[in-house]
Order: structure tokens, then sequence, then C-alpha cells
């Protein structure tokens, strides 16, 4: 035994606090105590323990047997290491480790290492399931992985006759991801099978290539680069800061396609395509081309400029997006270089260049122009405006307005003709001209010429003007003339001239005046022909009636120089009688 805690001799007394502290050294002595028989006790044996005490030993020498539950553990675990694996319902935990094939739904697994084989009776559950439940390995449930050799780690699916494979590259250095059709194994065929998709460390793609030249290359045969659809990156487009992505390659470097769909993309409300950066810097504007809602298709600057816009009943909008005829141009002018506007003929609202109605409020008003037929080869072009009097048509030249039509009238100059035809000339002298067709320079005005003086004249001067006494004046002054003669022999052909009235043929109206023809052989200088021909041919013939007046003059006074004379010689001849008396 061991030493006492408190030694004390025969007879001693027992101390209270000593009594108290040997308790509870039992009690931890106990409670510490490892039992092990011999010298510090008595081994257990027999029914010692209580059944349902609880025992933890470190290790347990059994020279005879060992019996568990009426169970003899050392025939049992003989039996489980014949067995292998054999459960029957419940759970098994710890590490397990098959050196050699295992068949799960099968009584042998063959040349497989593992084989899996589902019920006869299809009930849609998977033969194999590995499960996770998704807090550590960042969710990887399954690792296939080969650590030597070339090959690369695989899976072969098997569909009927068809072997697809999900492998690794084959080479040593190899670190690429193939999805491979046919080979396999020696049972579904052999060797890694032909790529058909094969992705790159760093994520390039290659469809029908194991070496992709973007992070999309598809190739198809053909030769000479027109062979494939690559997209990849490049600084060469785009604004020259960040990589923008190219389709295409070698030879076939930009898109072909044949009928593509660009699908409608609901946050963006279009299906388009989008052009740029322009120059190729960030600043630089992109269009998009496409569809927008109402079946129209725009191209709009920036992705919100609609520049123009097309609607599903093929009206064409610049400017707006709500054209209202064929074409609607709004916010700017319309230029044809090299060819011409050719509006359709007709003399209809359809027709023609119609202008915007009612730009002012109320209804009905309109301006327009149109080409039409009016029969046979005879066209007309109509230049109009619609409906109100004042509603007026001006034609603008050189910073100014030069000719008005309203309320019927015509205004040059003006720009609220009271008249037919009202003219407001510029300057003197600057009024109404008519050129002689022929030419020669010769032409005839009418103007005002000086405040009050309006005047009819023809090139040279000659004519006349009426102040505003209302009487029609000829120039006469001396400065104008030359050869000055006067007139002599008047009178007798004067009293010739043989007054008549007569009947115009053309509206039967009576007047009175001379004949021409009557006149012509007495005073030629004033009948003159007017260029017309009457119904025999010959020119017609007219009289400067205003020229009779100074024929008149020179006959009076040819008619008192006769008198005065006589006059003269009767009185002389008074003058003798009356100094015969």
């Amino acid at each position: 035994m061991s030493d006492p805690f408190y030694p004390a001799k025969s007879g001693d007394p027992i101390l209270a606090d000593t009594w108290n502290n040997m308790q509870i050294k039992v009690r931890d002595e106990i409670r510490s105590h490892t039992h092990r028989g011999a010298d510090d006790g008595k081994q257990l044996d027999g029914d010692s323990i209580v059944p349902t005490a609880s025992l933890k030993v470190n290790r347990v020498d059994a020279s005879v047997a060992l019996t568990v539950k009426s169970i003899d553990v050392l025939t049992r675990l003989t039996e489980l290491g014949a067995q292998k694996l054999s459960l029957t319902g419940g759970a098994m935990t710890g590490a397990l480790s098959v050196n050699s094939s295992v068949a799960v739904g099968a009584s042998a697994p063959g040349t497989k290492r593992l084989l899996v084989v589902q019920p006869g009776t299809p009930d849609n559950n998977a033969g194999l399931e590995v499960r996770g439940n998704g807090d550590h390995s960042w969710g990887v449930n399954l690792v296939l992985r080969t650590v030597a050799g070339v090959d690369g780690a695989s899976m072969l699916l098997r569909s009927r006759s068809k072997s697809w494979q999900v492998r690794g590259e084959t080479g040593a250095a190899a670190t690429g991801f193939q999805i491979t059709e046919d080979g396999g194994d020696v049972e579904y065929g052999s060797g890694a099978g032909t790529p058909r998709l094969h992705i790159k460390s760093g994520g390039a793609v290659g469809i029908g290539t194991t070496d992709p030249q973007g992070m999309l290359d598809v190739r198809v045969p053909g030769a000479n680069g027109w062979d494939r659809l690559t997209v990849t990156t490049t600084a060469d487009w785009g604004d020259g800061t960040l990589q923008y992505v190219t389709i295409g390659a070698g030879g076939a470097s930009g898109i072909m396609m044949s009928n593509p769909h660009v699908v409608w993309h609901k946050g963006a409300q279009s299906a388009a395509i989008r052009y740029g950066r322009s120059g190729g810097v960030q600043a630089g504007a992109f269009w998009d081309v496409g569809t927008r809602p109402n079946n129209a298709f725009s191209l709009a600057l920036n992705g919100g400029n609609h520049a123009l816009w097309l609607t599903q009943e093929g009206n064409i909008g610049i400017g707006t997006t709500a054209p209202a005829v064929r074409l609607d141009v709004q916010g700017g002018g319309l230029r044809v270089n090299g060819g011409a506007i050719t509006p359709s003929v007709g003399n209809s609202p359809s027709a023609g260049i119609m202008f915007p109605t009612d730009p002012g409020g109320g209804s009905g008003d309109a301006a327009f122009i149109r080409y039409y037929v009016v029969g046979g080869e005879a066209c007309k072009l109509l230049i109009g405006i619609d409906n109100d009097g004042d509603d007026s048509l001006g034609f603008w030249q050189t910073g100014g307005e030069r000719m008005t039509v309203m309320n019927g009238n015509v205004g040059i100059g003006v720009m609220n003709p009271l008249t037919a035809l009202h003219i407001n000339q510029r300057a003197w002298s600057q009024g109404i001209r008519i050129q002689d067709y022929t030419g020669g320079g010769r032409y005839f005005g009418i103007h005002y010429d000086n405040p009050g003086v309006i005047c009819l004249y023809h090139q040279n001067g000659s004519g006349q003007y009426m102040k505003e006494d209302g009487l029609w004046n000829r120039n006469s002054d001396v400065s104008l003339k030359e050869n000055i003669v006067e007139m002599q022999g008047v009178l007798e052909r004067f009293v010739a001239l043989r007054p008549v009235t007569f009947d115009w043929k053309v509206d039967g109206l009576p007047t009175l005046g001379l004949v021409a023809q009557e006149v012509e052989p007495l005073f030629p200088d004033i009948v003159s022909e007017s260029g017309k021909r009457g119904e025999d041919g010959r020119p017609l013939k007219g009289l400067a009636y205003e020229a009779l007046g100074v024929l008149a003059v020179a006959a009076i006074k040819e008619l008192k120089q006769h008198y005065d004379a006589r006059i003269e010689a009767l009185e002389r001849q008074l003058q003798r009688q009356e100094s015969n008396r």
C-alpha cells in the first residue's frame, strides 16, 4: 500500500480538520484511480462489473476467448475476412481500402475496377450518385486524376453504339480539356478518340481544332483561311484603350453570315447590331442598327439618337421617330446631288410635294407643288396655297420677297397687293419693261420717272408722260432736237383730210376718225404699219392722231397768214379810198 496521507501513532487523536482533508483525499483518489489488480488490489473476476456500467480500456488480451453478446469475436472476424464486405442496411463509418475490383448490383466486376449495375426493372433512379454537403472542397464531389504517363484523366459516355469521351488532353505536359468522339477502353474502343471540342488552358475554345487561335475558333472543311470562324481580342479595332472582340482570321477576317438572326432584347427594347467607336477612340460615337418597338427599324447614334426611323408602314423619318409620310425630314434640310427628286404626277394631295397642313392651327390650310396632265400632252405645273384668302404665296430673292400672290392679286415688290397686278418699283425708271423678242436692244418701259410722273417710253426715250393733272405729254425740249424746220404747205393738205364715222368690224362699235390710206398720201409721216396683217395679207396701217394737232396749228397758222395778207390789202385799199374822197 501507499504511505498514509496523515501518519498517526496509536492513541493519537484525529482532529476535525485532518478528518475532513482525509475524506477529500480519498474521494480524489477514488475518482482518479485505475484498477489494475495485483499490488493495487484484487483483480476483477466473474460478474464483478455491473452490466450497465461503462468500461474504458486501452487494450484487451484474451488468452482463451473474447465474447461480445454471445458472439465469439475471433470467429466473427475470420468470417468477415472471407466475405470482404457484406452489409445489409445500416451505415458503415471510417476509411475503406479495396485492393481488388468491386461490383455493385452484380455478382462479379469482370475487368472493371468498379462496376455498378442498375436494377433490371426501370425505376428512374441514377445508378451512382456522389453527394457532398456543399460546405467543403469547393463543391468538388468527384475527382478523376492521372498521376503518371501521358494520358489525361477521362470519362467515357456510351450511348448504344456511340462513344464520347470527356477527357484531359493527351501529352506529358498537356493541360487542355477535350470532348472526343469514339475511342475508349478495350471493351468499347481504343485510344483517346477524335477531338471535337478543345479548351486550352486559359479558356480558348476550339471546335474542330486542338489549337484555337482565339477565344472561340471554329474550323470547317476549307482552305486558305476560309475554313474557320475565330473570335479573338485585338487592339487593331476599338478605341485604342480597350481590347475588342473580332470575328474572323486569316483570309476570312470579318463576318460572313447567311440569314443572321439578331433576337429581341427586352431591356433595350430592340434587336440591334452596334458599330463603333468612330475614329478608334473612347470619345468616338457608335451606331445601333436594328428593329424597334411597333415593328420599326432605326439607325441610332450612341444608342439613343435615332437619326433614321423606318415604320412598319414604310414611312421614313429623318430627325423624327413618328414619320407621317413616306419621307419625313425634321430638324434639317434635304439635299439631292447628282440626281433628281421625282414626285408622283397628279393634281391631288397624294401627288407632287405637299407641305404640312394647318401649321398655324385651324383647318384646311395647305400648300403644294404639283405637276399633272391637263389633256393630251398638255401639262401644268401648279404651285398653290389653300384655303384662306389672306394665305399668300411669295417668291423670295436676294434678301427680300420679290413677288406675292394674295387674295387673287399679284404683287411685285409689295407683299399685300390690292389689285390684280400691284407693282411697287424699287427705283425711278425701274417699272415694267417689255422687251422686243427679236433682239436689237429694243424695249418699251412703263414706270414712274419722278414723284407723280408716269412715263411710257421706248428705249430711245420716245414716248409720253403724265403728271398728276392727268394730261399726256411728249418730250419736246429743244435740247433733244436738231434739223428744226418750220412746216410749209400744210393748210391745203390738211383741209383735204376726210373725217369720217365708221363701225369696227371686230365688234361693230361705231366711232369717228380718219382712214390711214387716205391720210398717207397727204401726211405720210403720221402713218405707220403695226406689224399685224389684215384679211388680205397686207400690213395693217395706223395713225398718230396726236400729230393732227400739230398739223392743225400749222394749217391755222398758214390760214392766218393768208387772211392777214388779205386784211392788210383791204386796209390799204380802204385807206386809198378815204384819201381820194
